[in-house]
């Protein structure tokens, strides 16, 4: 009889040791239907007002090129005479010779590359938080699961425990033990399931959708892959990054400012059609002088404001292109740090799936092998459960803690599964 029973307890126990084992070993392989993580970028791209605002500024900086590209308007000028003072009519266009609209132009031109760049920035960091929120969610649905098959494992040793206790086999002690490690592990599944569904709030709530709202993840935690070398990783950050194309645009834009007030120098041509009316009071019908005339307008002598206009738009460039330096050199120690974590998160969870998770199964089995023969308690079997259930959660959050290195170092190199194509004048944003 107690073979029998023994014999019961190592079929029952390795089972579910397996189930478990499997469960933790294959957590990166067993997707479930639900929402991916690409879909959950696009939703919060589409929801942020953070992205709307940056896409709105970009849509003004656009339509500053297309004022700063138009021709001057034609002015109109009506001056009717009262007395003695002839009324005239004037009808002006302005042509640009001095090439001011050409430096405005250049002026709206940076400030809107500088506006796109900002758009991006603002979608890599709306698109990194979507993705750490989403892998958060993944992390806590797979230590609830782990929690939920502790719980049932608990529950089968505690009815096998309540039938050896009735036929005599085991001291009724042995039940209160079990009762008080089921409720330990249920107690650990309410834990992991409120957590579950604070981890479900975020999301919603950066999806648009209501806290409360039944949301799963289709994509699991899985290892990302080594970083590349520190040399390509630099170039493609430079390539990429959305702040550099932005300082660049206020570089541009800068240079700008420098070609208008050079600008400010030179003459300004105007064509007018131009007419006398005499006096409302005096018949202003009975004569009109008509006429065309070329004027030139320029300063006569600069008496110093001309030139200090100059010295602070040049002055902006140098200071714009000191803050491209900065930004260049932030981005490397960036790129360097994040590729660092990332290679460090990524044998700290390597180091559990492949020798410290083994290892505790191993404990788990050698344990119920034990308890088979007698050699050991059921509490023992339940501490090595426990000891498994740890490290379960230890490797899960190992893996989070890698993807959000990944993560991490996708934003310093400017990039993110979901996002959409980058402008195409970003592409073309030279380099400096």
């Amino acid at each position: 009889m107690v073979r029998r029973h023994a014999t019961a307890w190592s079929l029952l126990v390795t089972a579910l040791c397996l189930s478990t084992a499997s469960t933790a070993s294959d957590a990166e392989a067993q997707p479930e239907a639900g929402l991916s993580a690409a879909e959950a970028v696009r939703l919060a791209l589409e929801q942020s007002p953070v992205v709307t605002a940056a896409r709105s500024r970009v849509e003004a900086a656009a339509a500053g090129v297309r004022g700063a590209r138009a021709p001057y308007n034609p002015q109109v000028e009506l001056a009717p005479g009262v007395g003695f003072t002839n009324g005239n009519a004037l009808l002006s266009q302005q042509f640009d010779i001095s090439g001011r609209r050409s430096a405005q132009t250049q002026v709206a031109q940076g400030l809107r590359q500088a506006a796109e760049a900002e758009l991006r920035a603002a979608q890599l960091r709306v698109a990194a938080e979507a993705r750490s929120a989403y892998f958060d969610l993944a992390r806590a649905g797979a230590i609830h699961q782990s929690a939920a098959d502790t719980a049932n494992l608990a529950r089968q040793i505690r009815d096998l425990v309540r039938r050896r206790v009735e036929i005599g086999e085991a001291p009724q002690v042995q039940v209160t033990r079990a009762e008080i490690e089921v409720a330990r592990a249920e107690q650990e599944v309410a834990r992991a399931r409120g957590d579950v569904r604070g981890r479900e709030a975020v999301l919603n709530l950066l999806l648009g959708r209501p806290a409360e709202a039944p949301l799963r993840v289709a994509d699991p935690l899985i290892l990302p892959e080594a970083p590349d070398g520190a040399g390509e990783l630099a170039r493609q950050a430079a390539r990429d990054r959305p702040e550099l194309a932005a300082l660049r645009g206020q570089v541009r834009a800068q240079e700008g400012e420098v070609a208008v007030a050079r600008a400010q120098r030179r003459p300004e041509l105007f064509a007018d059609f131009a007419t006398d009316i005499w006096s409302l009071d005096r018949d202003p019908l009975r004569t009109r002088n008509l006429g065309l005339q070329a004027r030139l307008s320029f300063p006569l002598f600069d008496r110093g404001r001309l030139r200090a206009e100059e010295a602070r738009a040049r002055a902006g460039v140098r200071e714009q292109e000191a803050e491209l330096q900065v930004g260049v050199q932030a981005l490397h120690r960036e790129v360097e740090r994040a590729a660092a974590e990332l290679t460090a998160a990524r044998e700290v969870a390597l180091n559990y799936r492949d020798a410290i998770l083994p290892r505790t199964q191993e404990l788990l089995r050698v344990t119920q092998a034990g308890f088979a023969a007698g050699l050991s308690t059921f509490l023992d079997v339940l501490e090595a459960q426990r000891v498994v259930r740890q490290t379960q959660v230890e490797y899960q959050n190992a893996l989070f803690d890698a993807v959000r290195a990944r993560i991490a170092l996708d934003r310093a190199l400017g990039a993110a599964p979901g996002l959409p194509a980058v402008p195409a004048g970003l592409e073309r944003s030279p380099q400096r």
